[in-house]
C-alpha cells in the first residue's frame, strides 16, 4: 500500500533535480512522479536514466512534449496518485530525508499535515499558523487524498496557483496540523528560480 505520492514538475533542472531525488528515502510506501515540462537541456535524459540506475526507488518519468507551467503539470501529476496522502517538491529544493521520515510518522488522518524548511541564508520558515496553510507552497505539506484529490489548479496561472488551491482546500473543511518538524531545504534566493523570475518579472 503506497502511503505518499509525490510530484515533482520540473523544468530545465538537469543538475539540481538529482540532489532532489536522492534526498527521498528507499521505502515501498512511497512513490514519486516526476514530469520533464518539456525542458529545452538534458533534463528528460537525466531523468531516465537515473530511474534506470535507481531501480529501489519508486519513481515514474514523465513528459509534457509542451510547457504546461507547474500548475498544468501539477493537474497531470495527481491524476496519478494512488498515496494516503500527497506531496510536492521544488525540482531545486531537497529533503531532510530523516526528518521528513518523521512527518510521515504523523500521517494520522489530518487532512492537511504541514513541516517547515531552511532556506539558503539558514533561517527556517515556520508554518505554525492558519494563515501560513494558505500562503506556503506545496512542498510544505501533505494532503490527504481522500478529501483533497480531486482539487485542481488553474492551468491559466503561470505563477501563484497554490495560494488559491490552498484556500481551495480550507473551504472544503480540511483539517490541518503543524509538526514543527523542520524537514527540507528550500533553495532561495537563486538566481533563475521561478520565485526570482516572478521578483523580476519574466514571469507574470
Amino acid at each position: 500500500m503506497i502511503k505518499v505520492s509525490v510530484l515533482i514538475p520540473v523544468w530545465n533542472q538537469e543538475k539540481l533535480v538529482i540532489r532532489a531525488l536522492d534526498s527521498f528515502p528507499r521505502r515501498d510506501d512511497i512513490e514519486i512522479f516526476v514530469c520533464d515540462d518539456a525542458s529545452t537541456d538534458n533534463t528528460l535524459a537525466v531523468l531516465r536514466k537515473y530511474k534506470k540506475d535507481n531501480p529501489d526507488l519508486n519513481l515514474v518519468v514523465l513528459h509534457n512534449k509542451e510547457n504546461k507551467g507547474f500548475a498544468g503539470t501539477f493537474n497531470k501529476l495527481i491524476d496519478k496518485v494512488s498515496g494516503e496522502y500527497f506531496t510536492c517538491l521544488g525540482s531545486d529544493d531537497y529533503l531532510y530525508t530523516e526528518e521528513w521520515e518523521r512527518v510521515i510518522e504523523q500521517l494520522d488522518g489530518t487532512d492537511i499535515v504541514c513541516f517547515d524548511c531552511r532556506k539558503n541564508d539558514g533561517t527556517v520558515f515556520n508554518v505554525t499558523d492558519e494563515s501560513k496553510v494558505v500562503l506556503c507552497g506545496q512542498g510544505l505539506r501533505f494532503y490527504r487524498t481522500a478529501k483533497l484529490g480531486d482539487i485542481k489548479m488553474n492551468a491559466q496561472m503561470r505563477a501563484g496557483a497554490d495560494y488559491p488551491y490552498n484556500l481551495a482546500c480550507i473551504e472544503r473543511g480540511a483539517t490541518h496540523k503543524f509538526t514543527g518538524i523542520v524537514a527540507a531545504h528550500y533553495n532561495f534566493p537563486r538566481e533563475g528560480s521561478l520565485s526570482y523570475l516572478i521578483r523580476t518579472g519574466v514571469i507574470k
